[in-house]
Parts: structure tokens; C-alpha cells; sequence
């Protein structure tokens, strides 16, 4: 049975990618493929650890390979060792260091090389260097899958093989992801006050945005609105959003619900999905509250507008625009936009296009292709 091999520096909790990675070997094993996971990280990340041993106890198969951060090279020689011991007929990168890895593969056992675009968020000037020398490394890879137009055009700009390119978008598990209780019944069983909630998830990164969610939620506060703020995840911005709670006067009414492994009950707290990002690529999240039948405010960045069609299955906003975030959300609560119809078509969305399923079967043609193999049916 040939083998995948995904690689992937895990910081943390890690994010929308391992949701994808840890659902995908049962799919794989479907269509014929054997798959085994690399995580790069540091042994003193203990979420990061707490995350991988959740993944082994739903059988995932996963290598565990010390990372001690941006300037660890010899990460590199570990991870080499380690691969040549899994022997894989198709690697796929999911970030700068697997990519670059993936690339020093030696040329004499033929493997083929496939990444995931998730986007380019220059921190410092180490990073920049090192997604310049990332992208000269795809130059080689045989596959490219981008989640979004916006990472394509990226692609391009970047002078990556047009060829080589293929658009593969996020999925979720739809038979898991289907509300189950009202708003008032899911905040009173998670212990939250009664009021209106606007909420999101992802981890507390400076991308995300989320103080513009705070000043949102500060300002239909003082225009008389009984709002709260529900922020699912973790991340190393959550000390600054909680002064910035508490400079903007809202503290009381901000909940840091931290990471969840099932964010399903929170989802369904919220009266308004509010996604404030400045960068994603194609965010779960969106469309785990697509599922969830929860209205979605969210700004126009990456895929988003792939999944949301503005009007019919949410509304957008231009990035760092939260004035007019806070009139969508006004005239969402007023009734001067009917929710019910974005959520039905929201749902239809999801289960038409985004499903997990079908993300996995177009991957493993596309494998299938790669290693000319005859596609397996099942």
C-alpha cells in the first residue's frame, strides 16, 4: 500500500490543518493509501504535546520529531533519518520548514512531492528569509494545492509552475456538525449569562484581528445593546486582548473559553459569527458555524469569499472596516436582515461543496494521478 507522509511544524494547539490531518488517514485508507504524519516541535510545548496524543488515540500515526523553533537547521537531519525509515511514495508539506525539508529529498528513490499552501505571514525578518528560500524549494514539487484565489494569484506572483497548481479546498465532517440546541439552552448549559453573543474561533495570533471584535462588541455595548464577546481558542495574544478588554471597559462581558477540542457547543451559543481577520486561507472555523447554522459577519480576505457569497450565505466587510462590521451586526440583530435565510443557504453551502468527503476523494485522484494508479473504487 503506498504511503503519505504529511509534515507539519506544530506550535501549540495548532490550528484548522490538524483537523484536516488527523480526519484524513481513515479517508485515505478508503482509496488505498497508508498515512503517517511528522510533527516538528518543541518537547517543552506541552499543548503541542497534549494535541499530538489526542490525535494518536483516534489512531493517527505520528512521529514525533524535536523542533526547538525558526533557527533550529539541525531539525532538518532529525527529520531526514526519520523519513528515511517511513520510506513514503508521496510527501506532503504543510509549512516553510516541511517544505524546504521536502525539497532535500534525496533524488535516487523517487518521491513525489506535494504541499498545501496556508498563506505567508511575515513575522520577522528570519521568517522572510526563510519563505524566500520555501518558495524557491515548491519550484520542485510536483503539487501545489492552494485553498483559496488568493493564495493561486500568490502562487503565481511567486513564479511557482502554473502547472503544477491545484485548487483543493478545506472540508468538514457534516454528520458531526449539525445543531443540536438553541442558543439560550447552549448558554445555559455552558454556564454563560443571557444576552447576545458575537463570537469566534481561532488562536489569539495577531492575524486574527480580534481586537477589532472587541471594539465592536464595546461599541454596540454603549449603544445599548446586552452583548457579549465569546472567543474560542489560545494563542500568545491573549494577555494583550484581555487588557484591551479591560481598557475598553467590557471585561465582564468577554468569555476566553481557551483551546476546545470540540468547539461545537460554543458554536452554538452565538446569535453572530464575527470573523475579523486581516489574513486566512480557507478557515474551518467559517465553515464548522456554516454547519452550525449560525450567521456569519466576516471580513473579505483569502478564500472567505469562496465559502460566503456575499447576501446569500453571510456578509462581508472589507478587513478593518469594524464601523461597518457594527452596522451589519446591528441590522442583523434588528431584523432588518433575515438570518434564517443565510443560515439555511449557509448550510446548503457547506453540504453541497465543502464537505470532508469530497475533499479527500478529489486528493486521492489526484494522488492516484501522480503514482498512476487506477483509481480504487469504494
Amino acid at each position: 500500500m503506498p504511503v503519505v507522509l504529511d509534515v507539519r511544524v506544530l506550535r501549540g494547539t495548532g490550528g484548522g490543518p490538524e483537523k484536516t490531518l488527523f480526519r484524513s488517514p481513515k479517508y485515505l485508507k478508503q482509496y488505498g493509501y497508508d498515512m503517517v504524519c511528522i510533527y516538528l516541535c518543541s518537547p517543552d510545548d506541552k499543548s503541542a504535546q497534549k494535541r499530538i496524543m489526542e490525535a494518536q488515540q483516534h489512531d493517527v500515526k505520528i512521529v514525533v520529531i524535536p523542533d526547538k523553533g525558526t533557527c533550529d537547521l539541525g531539525v532538518l537531519s532529525r527529520a531526514g533519518r526519520a523519513i528515511d525509515k517511513i520510506g513514503p511514495h508521496i510527501y506532503h508539506g504543510h509549512d516553510y520548514k516541511s517544505n524546504i525539508l521536502g525539497s532535500l529529498l534525496p533524488q535516487c528513490r523517487k518521491v513525489f512531492r506535494v504541499s498545501t499552501l496556508h498563506g505567508w505571514v511575515d513575522y520577522d525578518y528570519k521568517l522572510k528569509m526563510y519563505y524566500l528560500i520555501e518558495r524557491w524549494c515548491l519550484r520542485c514539487y510536483d503539487r501545489i494545492y492552494y485553498v483559496s484565489p488568493e493564495l493561486h494569484n500568490q502562487a503565481l506572483r511567486y513564479r511557482l509552475p502554473e502547472n503544477h497548481l491545484r485548487y483543493l479546498p478545506n472540508g468538514i465532517e457534516l454528520a458531526e456538525y449539525k445543531r443540536e440546541r438553541n442558543c439560550i439552552e447552549a448558554r445555559r448549559r455552558l454556564g454563560l449569562a443571557d444576552g447576545i453573543w458575537l463570537g469566534s474561533v481561532g488562536r489569539l495570533v495577531i492575524e486574527k484581528n480580534f481586537s477589532s471584535l472587541l471594539w465592536v462588541v464595546a461599541t454596540l455595548w454603549r449603544q445599548g445593546y446586552p452583548v457579549y464577546c465569546l472567543l474560542v481558542g489560545d494563542g500568545p495574544m491573549k494577555e494583550y486582548l484581555e487588557n484591551e478588554a479591560r481598557n475598553l471597559g467590557i471585561a465582564s462581558r468577554v468569555h476566553f473559553a481557551g483551546y476546545q477540542r470540540d468547539v461545537r457547543p460554543w458554536l452554538e451559543c452565538m446569535d453572530v459569527y464575527v470573523c475579523t481577520s486581516l489574513r486566512e486561507g480557507m478557515p474551518n472555523s467559517i465553515l464548522e458555524a456554516m454547519a452550525m447554522e449560525v450567521p456569519i459577519v466576516a471580513t473579505k480576505v483569502g478564500g472567505v469569499s469562496c465559502m460566503i457569497r456575499d447576501g446569500e450565505d453571510g456578509l462581508l466587510v472589507e478587513p478593518g472596516d469594524v464601523e461597518k462590521i457594527v452596522k451589519v451586526v446591528r441590522d442583523i440583530l434588528e431584523g432588518r436582515i433575515n438570518k434564517h435565510n443565510l443560515i439555511d443557504a449557509a448550510r446548503r453551502r457547506v453540504e453541497r461543496e465543502f464537505s470532508f468527503e469530497r475533499r479527500m476523494q478529489v486528493l486521492a485522484e489526484d494522488y492516484d494521478r501522480l503514482l498512476g494508479r487506477r483509481a480504487l473504487s469504494h
